[in-house]
């Protein structure tokens, strides 16, 4: 059975609208009513009015997600023009409009409020590069972002791709990527660009650091965990990128598991007897040691005193790294129960059983 490659097609942005006034003050008058509505459900806090959400982005997601769990609230507005209950998103309202055009109507009355506010180089205007993708409830929650931490230059080169921008967290990383690293990173990842950020956006600051040959051997070496390795730790993708070739495939598929104090405790080992090192890790821990590679307090309290007596090894040929490895699996078992105790104690979220 052949795998099916994920889909990384982008949300259609529903039609913008520009109500007149007399639909203006409909749809304002059926807006006020569904909170009314709400509020007598005690679904939402009686404080909250139209005002309230337009000016906070993040009460009109909260208001949003909870009318569309509560449709019935629309019960009488929410009709078509022949009065009859509008269920869908495809039939028009009686003002004309479809609720994906009303939504996005209130998510760009929102915007436009959020950067009047806040001034700035787009003068209290959405961003041209923005404003054509800007139509989803689920937006909302990064304004804050977009308006005080990404400007006019980003948002041109990423276009469209701004529809792959799903989390808060994630955004905000992003932000921090000019607008020369996102041309850089296009360019260097190609056709898989839209896969990149449905999955990762935040690997553009990662990649940004890599030329054509270094983003080659990445590739080559991570697989699938492309993406999540360029968007973790930058100072450790910093320093792995400048690391030896041979050092980064002896670490084998462990590398984007790594913390920076778990790769500086690793370069103490001679880069010959690395891979076997490695190797007696996995062996001993398996798919769980990979949280404990990412734990900077396991570098510092295990991991380099393991590294102490191999540090001064050495091994040639493959019968003498055979042995290497096989001493340090007996190092690691000998140590695995106090690790185990250690797991346990610090409760460590992720890691496992080991």
């Amino acid at each position: 059975m052949t795998e099916q490659k994920k889909s990384t097609a982008k949300p259609r942005v529903p039609e913008l609208i520009n109500p007149d006034a007399e639909v203006q003050k409909r749809i304002n008058d059926g807006l006020a009513q569904v909170i009314t509505r709400l509020q007598e459900k005690g679904l939402i806090p009686g404080s909250v009015n139209s005002a309230a959400l337009f000016a906070k982005p993040a009460q009109m997601y909260g208001f949003l997600n909870i009318f569309k769990e509560n449709r019935d609230a629309g019960a009488g507005i929410l009709v078509d023009q022949a009065g009859n209950p509008v269920t869908d998103d495809s039939t028009p309202l009686v003002c004309g409009f479809t609720m994906p055009q009303l939504e996005r109507f209130l998510v760009m009355t929102c915007a436009r409020k959020a950067y009047a506010a806040f001034g700035g180089e787009t003068k209290g205007k959405i961003p041209d590069g923005l404003r054509p993708y800007l139509g989803f409830a689920w937006q909302l929650p990064l304004l804050e972002t977009f308006v005080g931490k990404m400007n006019r230059y980003q948002f041109s080169e990423l276009g469209s791709d701004v529809l792959y921008l799903r989390s808060p967290s994630r955004t905000r990383k992003l932000a921090g990527a000019m607008a020369e690293d996102i041309r850089k990173v296009r360019k260097l990842v190609g056709d898989r660009f839209d896969e990149m950020m449905m999955e990762n956006p935040v690997a553009i600051r990662g990649i940004s650091h890599c030329d054509e040959k270094i983003f080659e051997l990445f590739v080559k070496i991570s697989g699938d965990r492309l993406w999540s390795f360029f968007g973790g730790d930058q100072q450790l993708v910093v320093e792995l990128i400048g690391a030896d070739k041979k050092r980064l495939l002896s670490l084998g598929p462990h590398f984007p598991d790594l913390c920076v104090e778990t790769f500086r405790a690793l370069e103490q080992i001679p880069t010959p007897m690395l891979a076997p090192f490695m190797r007696s890790f996995a062996s001993v821990f398996g798919s769980p040691g990979r949280a404990l590679l990412g734990d900077k307090q396991f570098a510092t309290e295990f991991l380099v005193g393991v590294v102490d007596d191999f540090r001064e090894l050495k091994a040639e040929g493959s019968e003498q790294l055979e042995a290497v490895q096989e001493a340090a699996i007996l190092k690691w078992n000998v140590i695995r129960p106090k690790l185990i105790a250690w797991v346990k104690a610090n409760k460590q979220k992720g890691g496992g059983t080991v």
